[in-house]
């Protein structure tokens, strides 16, 4: 007997209503079993570092898809305050909120058998992650977020890709108002990844094969008065690269506001490069261990500008340290292999107190290149010596090199310097000496300069080879700058050594010697050191001795 249309079309719609029952009611079956199964991950029994709360749950039985909105993780009063109490070990906590987590092809019934996530992707879409730290605390932290949120009951998790979209990163001190760090803009892609409770100790607490990241760029405020900003940031560890553009530390007054801000002379300095490149980043050494171990570092295209007021008093007294010191003062195991940098200039300029005119001495086309940095002390005593070579223009005629080695196991900043300098005019330097000193030269060659001595926390000592001919100053009044001094003009003349020919009998090495000044700079240092060369070649012995009595 044929059954009617009537009749079909209304076992149809019966079917549909009970595989509608039937599917709706297993979701929302299996949705609650889920959501039970899952929380058991979570640790809230215990826990008194973190509160949590979670907006939205949703399920896809079909996709495999699971959907958490408005997902936030917040310390509890009692984590921030174990975090400002310095006697407490807890040193930092995250504050995050995400917008919405996807578990993509979720492996539902895998979970329920063995309580092993394994999944396709996941992706946590427009996180906001806030770390606040306590900087006066350097002991090692073991506490991470994951540590403190997953509880005893998480096996492991096989996360496939895991994509961290449009993500925004802020570090803060927790007893101060502003950002030290922020990056924004953050994208990242692991694939493989894999979590279990021995991942979750590590500072990276995915193991994964590949990982790509990029950011629109990073702001970091380093003091209350200078901060540092780049463009874009990207990291692939196929290649193990690190790019950051147009990386800037930039003062965050103008020249005239800082004028009126520094009280003492404290100086004042902004550096820019196009690129920082970084090569053969030890991803699994900082994965397991926190270290940064760098093979390469590159500063591509960089200006550095320095500003001095000598007009202004020095700061009270208090000793500066110098190189091998302050690398070992620093709170980071880290080593950068090589540091290079390519086409950089650097600007001196200096206000006179004698002129009240500014100076500006520069170095372009310099490249340098630094080896052996390390804060490692498992590295420094396998090699103790960091290596500085540069090459550069001085005042954009004068070719120069400069090397320097310094023993970073030294307690006593051991040093030793040596550099030369190839032939150029000595009218060169009149537009330093003249805004600094009101001193031309009006004459006079330099054939070459070839320097070396040793340095420590005391004392400096060496030789200095200067070879010039024709030398001859002209002194200008200190009331009117375009007036001659004729007298003193004479008088230095008579005093200095026109000529210093090597292969003269009159022919003087001049010798480098300097008592170290404690309050003042490592560059100070340096620059007296050298400085000290060249004043023992220009001026005869006789009125060498008669200058150092009066000083006495």
């Amino acid at each position: 007997m044929a059954i009617s249309k009537k009749i079909k079309y209304t076992l149809l719609i019966t079917l549909i209503v009970i595989v509608a029952t039937i599917y709706f009611g297993a979701n929302t079956f299996i949705r609650y079993k889920l959501e039970s199964k899952l929380s058991e991950l979570i640790n809230t029994s215990d826990n008194i570092l973190y509160d949590y709360s979670l907006g939205d749950f949703s399920i896809e039985l079909v996709s495999g898809t699971i959907k958490l909105s408005d997902i936030s993780v917040q310390p509890t009063e009692f984590a921030l305050n174990s975090v400002k109490n310095i006697e407490d070990d807890l040193r930092m906590v995250g504050d995050f909120t995400i917008e919405e987590i996807l578990f993509e092809e979720f492996e539902i019934e895998t979970f329920f058998k063995t309580g092993k996530i394994e999944l396709k992707q996941f992706r946590l879409i427009n996180p906001s992650f806030t770390v606040l730290h306590n900087a006066e605390k350097h002991k090692a932290d073991t506490t991470t977020v994951l540590t403190s949120t997953l509880s005893d009951k998480f096996i492991s998790a096989y996360l496939g890709i895991l994509k961290i979209e449009n993500a925004n990163l802020t570090i803060k001190e927790i007893n101060e108002t502003g950002a030290d760090l922020v990056i924004e803009n953050i994208n990242i892609e692991l694939t493989e990844s894999y979590v279990d409770p021995e991942t979750i100790k590590k500072p990276f607490p995915f193991d994964f094969k590949n990982i790509s990241a990029f950011s629109s760029g990073l702001f970091m405020d380093i003091s209350d008065r200078y901060e540092i900003k780049s463009q874009n940031i990207s990291f692939d560890i196929q290649s193990n690269s690190f790019e950051i553009d147009s990386f800037k530390l930039i003062p965050k007054y103008t020249h005239k506001e800082l004028e009126k801000l520094n009280k003492f002379n404290i100086g004042e300095y902004q550096f820019d490069a196009e690129k920082l490149l970084i090569e053969g980043l030890d991803f699994e050494k900082f994965k397991y261990n926190g270290e940064i171990h760098i093979k390469s570092a590159k500063l591509m295209n960089s200006h550095l500008v320095l500003y001095n007021n000598k007009n202004k008093p020095f700061p009270p007294k208090k000793e500066k340290i110098l190189w091998a010191t302050a690398l070992r003062n620093i709170p980071l195991a880290f080593t950068i292999d090589t540091l290079i940098m390519d086409s950089a200039n650097i600007n001196i300029h200096e206000k006179s107190k004698q002129t009240k005119r500014v100076s500006n001495l520069f170095f372009e086309d310099m490249n340098v290149a630094i080896t052996g940095i390390s804060t490692d002390t498992n590295i420094t005593k396998e090699n103790n010596f960091m290596l500085v070579k540069a090459s550069t223009k001085i005042l954009g005629k004068g070719k120069a090199k400069f090397n320097m080695k310094i023993d970073l196991t030294s307690k006593n900043d051991d040093y030793w310097v040596n550099g030369t300098v190839k032939r150029l005019k000595a009218t060169t330097f009149n537009q330093v000496l003249n805004p600094l000193f009101n001193v031309n030269i009006i004459a006079g060659e330099i054939q070459y300069v070839s320097f070396h001595y040793y340095a420590n926390n005391d004392y400096s000592k060496g030789k200095m080879d200067m070879e010039y001919t024709h030398l001859k100053m002209e002194l200008y009044s200190q009331k009117d700058t375009k007036k001659k001094n004729r007298f003193s003009s004479m008088l230095v003349n008579t005093v200095i050594k026109q000529n210093n020919v090597k292969r003269k009998k009159s022919y003087k090495q001049g010798v480098i010697y300097t008592e170290r000044n404690k309050n003042k700079s490592s560059f100070n240092y340096l620059w007296k050191s050298i400085m000290s060369g060249i004043v023992t070649t220009l001026v005869p012995d006789r009125v060498l001795k008669k200058m150092n009595k009066k000083k006495k």
